[in-house]
């Protein structure tokens, strides 16, 4: 009987050809794969494994700045360098469209945009310490930033942990 390789999980006669089983797949004995597969165990050298998983990355406790950069710097393996050069990016390019007047997705977050507050005009009121009668001032129109969620996101929002 053939001796069966090392890294091979089995092995089997097939019709008069052997098959190997390398992985996943399975390889006849005649195939390149399962050849340098052989080449690499006579030169002595190990053949190369799949990568380990990583640990799970732990969201941090605090979400400042510098723990969220450190968190995308751990979980994706870039250094804090970039993901901080890339974070401050997003935040230009965030700005930059809702200054156009763009309504700006932020992912399954929800949307920023800009909203125009209407003029008001000048109007009759009562001084709630004196009682006495007053002309309030008109105010000119005004842009002021908003967001608005999304539907998901309020709906995940009331199952969250929040304490107060």
């Amino acid at each position: 009987m053939r001796e069966m390789p090392p890294h091979c999980t089995g092995y089997r006669a097939l019709g008069g050809r052997a098959i190997y089983n390398i992985g996943a797949r399975i390889y006849p004995p005649e195939s390149a794969a399962v050849s340098r597969i052989r080449e690499l165990e006579w030169e002595g050298k190990t053949v190369a494994k799949a990568p380990a998983k990583k640990a799970a990355t732990r969201v941090p406790d605090k979400l400042t700045s510098a723990s969220l950069i450190g968190y995308l710097a751990e979980k994706n393996g870039i250094v804090r360098r970039d993901v901080k050069q890339v974070l401050e990016d997003l935040f230009e390019i965030v700005g930059a469209g809702v200054m156009r007047g763009e309504r700006v997705a932020l992912g399954k977050i929800g949307k920023m945009f800009i909203r125009v507050r209407p003029a008001r005009t000048a109007h009759p009121g009562r001084n709630p310490l004196t009682g006495q009668m007053i002309t309030i001032p008109a105010k000119p129109a005004t842009k002021v930033p908003r967001f608005t969620f999304s539907k998901t996101f309020k709906e995940a929002a009331l199952k969250a942990k929040a304490t107060k």
